[in-house]
């Protein structure tokens, strides 16, 4: 199907190496998120440093922006759109590791374990 051909393409090698690192960052991201909800509706202890997971997302960010630019200013024919919509993702991708951080702050808050009726709600969504 040629939507998805995007992904599968052969690809000039920066914009193949920031797909690579676009794709570890949203998994990192992920486990922040992960450990993040686990904390707050879960009552899970909190065993992974979510700043310097952050860093590492924020890092992968700031290389894959080089990256696409640096590839626009040689060959701005070539993957164009692709390279706009990959600065575009990028900036969500690493937002997402700023929410896991803010979620996990939120619940540090908290006098008492959570738990009750809300929860239950919160997980659902």
């Amino acid at each position: 199907m040629k939507l998805f051909n995007f992904l599968s393409d052969s690809k000039p090698p920066l914009i193949a190496q920031s797909v690579n690192d676009l794709v570890a960052m949203v998994d990192r991201a992920g486990q922040m998120f992960s450990a993040a909800t686990g904390y707050l509706l879960e009552n899970e202890p909190l065993e992974v440093d979510l700043g310097e997971m952050d860093e590492d997302v924020n890092t992968r960010e700031r290389l894959i922006r080089k990256a696409v630019l640096e590839h626009v200013a040689v060959n701005p024919q070539l993957e164009l759109s692709f390279s706009l919509l990959m600065v575009s993702i990028v900036q969500d991708a690493e937002r997402m590791g700023d929410l896991a951080k803010s979620i996990a702050k939120a619940a540090a808050l908290a006098d008492a374990p959570r738990m009750g009726r809300h929860t239950g709600k919160l997980a659902d969504i």
